[in-house]
């Protein structure tokens, strides 16, 4: 067990290393980008096989960390999308579309991965703390990124004061759980709450629930949850399309793989009461500012930004139902398809830079010129904005519908009803795009912007296989995610 830390970590720490000492001793600058990036792929490459090729379920670091099926599975993910962001990315620097990327901020975000990692095994509340910072430094860097301009400088620093508030409001929750259990570790928390005798020490269940609203509020802010969305909005803008997927992808998944993990570990174990009201209303809030904020955009970072609002809102509606394996693995499938389709989106705004400006990414009038360009890719942009809208029969209204029922099974017919009138709302926009594309766009000229990258024409083509063809497998899928989760926490 000792040999397979030192294993892993050695894996973490010695590309990032290599990487650093290449990055200084190298003054050519395209070779310096280069060896950068195959770093990156190295260091994801050795990371992806040593997970693949370890099977263990084990508790690390005096158990400040742990490794099981679900949290493999987490990293899994987590690798693989990063992977396809880091080539996306290499792809916009091969065809001279930096999109403010510099070498600078690949080193960041080689060294934010660490901390993501670690926060996804965190088993103490310090080391997830700890985790959270040190991917928050990285984080801070990167949203303000190379061109330093207003808003950027805005955005960084809105994202630096609201993630001093998010540790202080995490710290607090953490302080509140150590006070009645003497412990920030999840199992002797776990133990203590399921011995706790509520007619004597009432008072330290409140003081309990106290500290697990203080943290999952802290975590809620974190991907961005209405009411406490603003931040996200201007940082997403400030930093260009490329780092706002990084940001959108990478947030969404450690975030909802510690909620989770929190979640089963500490707060099935205590009687929540109030709180859980205030994450319904929480979830309302968060559909009504994001739908709200969708229509009146014209950008794509603004619009990627609210459409992530939305379903940050999908994505914690299992700490509503009653039967939490169904409903956490449901959203863990709406996760995956909200990310393959957003990855595909993305990368046909990135492979038609006609309609790509550098500073003002505007939707209502360049996205004309696609159905020009490339009628194929004008297709697959249409129906992955049906996908992501989750119009039927699309794979991304199967997900959604999962949770719907699910919640509709749990007497949350009010919530269920808010979630149907706010599908239909949001289709709304997402067809009024399609209308420009494909009606508009009949007498726009043919710019011929397409870029051709075989591999950037690969993520696209597999993202929309993805999204017509995966609901034959959407049995399998689901009983895999399933019986992981079953198998952990029952």
């Amino acid at each position: 067990m000792t040999l397979n830390l030192i294993i892993r970590y050695s894996i973490y720490l010695i590309p990032l290393m290599v990487l650093l000492i290449s990055a200084v001793s190298v003054l050519n600058k395209n070779q310096r980008m280069n060896i950068i990036l195959m770093s990156i792929y190295c260091y994801l490459g050795l990371i992806f096989i040593n997970l693949i090729n370890n099977n263990e379920t084990a508790l690390f670091l005096n158990n400040h960390l742990q490794m099981n099926d679900l949290i493999k599975f987490f990293e899994l993910i987590l690798i693989i999308f990063v992977f396809i962001v880091m080539v996306i990315i290499h792809i916009s620097i091969e065809y001279g579309l930096r999109y403010k990327v510099s070498e600078e901020m690949l080193i960041l975000m080689m060294c934010s991965i660490i901390g993501m990692l670690i926060s996804i095994e965190a088993l103490n509340l310090i080391t997830l703390f700890l985790s959270f910072e040190i991917t928050s430094l990285s984080f801070y860097i990167l949203a303000l990124n190379k061109n330093r301009s207003k808003k950027s400088i805005e955005g960084s620093l809105k994202y630096y004061i609201v993630g001093g508030l998010t540790s202080t409001i995490f710290l607090l929750g953490v302080a509140c759980l150590y006070y009645i259990t003497g412990s920030v570790s999840y199992t002797d928390i776990n133990l203590i709450f399921q011995n706790f005798d509520i007619t004597q020490l009432n008072y330290l269940q409140n003081i309990g629930i106290l500290g697990i609203s203080l943290i999952v509020i802290s975590l809620c802010i974190k991907i961005g949850l209405a009411p406490f969305h603003g931040w996200v909005i201007d940082t997403y803008e400030g930093t260009g399309l490329l780092m706002t997927l990084f940001f959108t992808l990478t947030q969404k998944i450690v975030i909802i793989a510690v909620l989770i993990n929190f979640y089963m570990y500490i707060c099935t174990a205590i009687n929540l009461g109030l709180f859980l009201k205030i994450i319904y209303i929480f979830i309302i809030l968060t559909m009504i500012v994001g739908i709200l904020g969708c229509l009146g955009q014209q950008r794509m970072i603004r619009f990627i930004a609210y459409s992530g609002i939305i379903n940050s809102g999908f994505l914690i509606i299992f700490f509503l139902g009653n039967t939490k394996e169904e409903l956490i693995t449901y959203s863990i499938y709406y996760l995956i398809n909200y990310i393959i389709g957003l990855i595909t989106l993305i990368s046909l705004v990135i492979g038609n830079p006609s309609f790509v400006k550098e500073t003002n990414i505007e939707i209502f009038p360049e996205i004309k010129r696609i159905w020009q360009n490339n009628k194929l890719f004008a297709v697959i942009f249409i129906i992955t904005l049906l996908f992501l809208a989750g119009l039927p029969p699309f794979i991304g209204f199967v997900s959604k519908l999962l949770l719907i029922l699910s919640n509709f099974t749990f007497n949350q017919i009010f919530l269920v009803t808010l979630i149907l009138v706010y599908t239909v709302g949001i289709m709304v926009y997402y067809i009024n795009i399609i209308k420009i594309i494909r009606v508009d766009g009949e007498s726009v000229k043919n710019e011929n912007m397409i870029i051709d990258s075989t591999v950037l024409h690969s993520i696209i083509i597999g993202g929309f296989c993805w999204q017509i063809y995966s609901q034959v497998y959407i049995d399998e899928i689901i009983s895999y995610i399933g019986y992981i989760i079953g198998n952990i926490y029952y």
